[in-house]
């Protein structure tokens, strides 16, 4: 009795352990998926029995981007992680909300998705933690490197104003020069936005 119960719990280990492979390898041949894309693991069910019902929704597996991380990346940087992690002069870029993390999606391949050097900022990046005053608009699409010495903020609000802030163009001045586009005034709220807001509450 004793031997016939052991060789049933062989074969269950034996079955669980196969099952286990097969659930975690991915499917061979069949449908391809798009870039960015992986295939499932084990035997995915297409929505139909015709070659259309194959779909990336039903095989394959949706890549993972920044927006997986923003949260947390973005909490993170105001204790000097995240981004800025080792000293890195960098912030969370939200503009990048929708790039690709490469596999196996560590720190490193997060930081080279999603985080952009500040020397790179744009004056749209720093909505809510610098304004411009009233009878001025910010150029959201003008270079914005931060100028204070540590290297993450300006140097004062004056010198944020000079970089970013203008009078804006009267109609009976416009010229047909339609190079900013107009999408760029409804600038989201980005990384700096968030987190100068957290550093704010914790003053």
């Amino acid at each position: 009795m004793a031997g016939a119960q052991a060789v049933a719990l062989a074969l269950l280990t034996i079955m669980s352990t196969c099952a286990l492979a097969t659930a975690q390898t991915q499917y061979t041949g069949g449908y391809a998926c798009d870039d960015g894309y992986t295939k499932r693991t084990g035997e995915p069910v297409c929505a139909t029995a015709l070659n259309s019902g194959c779909t990336d929704a039903t095989c394959c597996v949706p890549p993972r981007t920044c927006s997986e991380w923003s949260g947390a990346w973005i909490l993170a940087q105001a204790g000097n992680g995240g981004c800025r992690k080792d000293g890195a002069k960098m912030f969370f870029d939200t503009k990048k909300i929708g790039t690709v993390v490469a596999s196996p999606h560590g720190d490193a391949q997060v930081k080279a998705a999603c985080c952009t050097a500040n020397s790179d900022a744009k004056c749209s990046d720093w909505v809510g933690v610098y304004s411009c005053t009233s009878g001025t608009t910010l150029s959201t699409a003008s270079s914005a490197a931060p100028d204070g010495t540590d290297g993450n903020t300006f140097s004062s609000v004056a010198k944020f104003r000079e970089v970013c802030c203008g009078i804006p163009l009267k109609c009976s001045a416009f010229t047909g020069d339609q190079s900013v586009s107009r999408a760029a005034i409804h600038a989201p709220f980005t990384m700096v936005t968030v987190v100068g807001a957290i550093a704010t509450m914790m003053c």
